[in-house]
């Protein structure tokens, strides 16, 4: 099952989508592992970047999969070896359930536009969204796409680690999977440059969240 689950990630159309070039894998019938390839183990944004991908990789097998509770996901289930971001097991064979790390999702199907979306799983990750454009109000009524301003929806957090870049990937992953679900072509350019609340000129940034994880910038039309 895990092969075939990696395999449909693997498959997409779009590398970038789960940012293939900065993690790998190892794999038998009931285990897989997620692994930072050596060139990007001490380069320290690409590490992070490595990280955020394996965080939707996991989130993404654990919305494929059809009976989760036979999967069992540890994080760096070995400290000695940061290389190694997650060990996932396939209990499925067996009579025993898997008992790892709970990676949850919150509930949106009942979510009507991106910017409920956007806060709901700010919220659940404990993250703090900054929206900006015109249009970032639902209740907006313009029409004109010549005059149409870019929305810009960061993504701020307190920390900065490799607990908080997974979350940004299962907070991604869960954006994306809910976007297609929708039959939406992706609206939004990505970017997980990290930053800094003094790299940027938004002064409604709380200092409690400092570190920008996510950037999502909307195509204009």
């Amino acid at each position: 099952m895990l092969r075939n689950k990696l395999n449909s990630i693997l498959s997409v159309p779009d590398p970038a989508r789960y940012g293939n070039r900065y993690w790998t894998y190892a794999i038998s019938n009931n285990w897989l592992e997620l692994i930072i390839p050596h060139q990007f183990r001490n380069d320290p944004e690409a590490y992070r970047l490595a990280v955020i991908h394996c965080g939707q990789v996991i989130k993404s097998i654990l919305t494929l999969a059809e009976e989760r509770d036979h999967l069992q996901v540890k994080t760096f289930p070995d400290l000695d070896k940061s290389h190694i971001v997650a060990m996932i097991r396939d209990y499925s064979d067996s009579q025993y359930t898997g008992k790892g790390e709970n990676i949850p999702c919150p509930e949106t199907d009942m979510i009507a536009n991106d910017f409920d979306l956007i806060r709901l799983l700010a919220s659940f990750y404990n993250f703090q969204p900054i929206i900006t454009g015109l249009s970032s109000s639902p209740d907006s009524s313009s029409t004109d796409k010549e005059t149409k301003p870019i929305n810009t929806i960061e993504i701020y957090s307190k920390d900065d680690n490799p607990m908080v870049w997974l979350k940004t990937g299962y907070f991604l992953e869960c954006f994306l999977q809910k976007k297609e679900s929708e039959n939406i072509i992706q609206p939004y350019d990505i970017s997980l440059s990290l930053h800094t609340s003094k790299d940027n000129t938004f002064p409604n940034n709380s200092d409690n969240f400092p570190y920008r994880q996510l950037l999502l910038k909307e195509h204009a039309f």
